[in-house]
């Protein structure tokens, strides 16, 4: 595995000041791994995309298309 950082200013705040991509397999991933206090048991075994994707629909908050 080689992972790649990148850096990712985002103002007003730096949450999204970096992503990590693993570049064998080619898949980029949010600042939001390295935040998560070390190795953890999941909390479900199910999926939770359905969940998600409903939530963000009716919050109006769906992070693609044009807007």
């Amino acid at each position: 595995m080689k992972v790649q950082i990148v850096i990712t200013p985002h103002i007003p705040y730096g949450l999204e000041a970096c992503m990590f991509y693993e570049q064998t397999q080619g898949v980029l991933f949010s600042s939001d791994l390295g935040a998560q206090p070390g190795i953890n048991p999941p909390f479900s075994d199910k999926s939770l995309i359905p969940k998600i994707l409903d939530f963000q629909e009716k919050a109006g908050f769906v992070p693609l298309g044009e807007n």
